[in-house]
């Protein structure tokens, strides 16, 4: 039984055992608001379409917390954000603002 529900539950929910059942995404998890590695969206970009909440494998919603808990930092809302309103960057010593990343994920498509 144990073996079936290890097969089968793969295909209903995205990483099952990375959500609910592994121990290091629960540590992970405790430390992402504090991550020096953060997502911003910017609201004025922001057409609130859902994209990036829809193709999120974690099922966050970036515009209400993109920094969640939850979050692996994949960039699939990144890449999916149809005017790149999703940014990422690094937190430098001493300032509380995101320095925006140039990598090619945060460009609109």
């Amino acid at each position: 039984m144990l073996l079936i529900v290890t097969i089968l539950l793969p295909i209903v929910i995205c990483r099952p055992s990375c959500k609910y059942i592994c121990p290091l995404g629960a540590i992970y998890s405790v430390f992402n608001p504090i991550s020096v590695f953060r997502y911003r969206v910017d609201e004025h970009k922001c057409v609130h379409c859902g994209d990036c909440a829809g193709v999120c494998k974690m099922q966050v919603d970036p515009v209400q917390n993109a920094n969640h808990p939850e979050c692996i930092r994949c960039g699939q809302c990144k890449k999916v954000c149809p005017t790149g309103a999703i940014t990422s960057g690094c937190v430098q010593k001493g300032e509380s603002k995101v320095q925006e990343s140039s990598s090619a994920l945060s460009k609109p498509l």
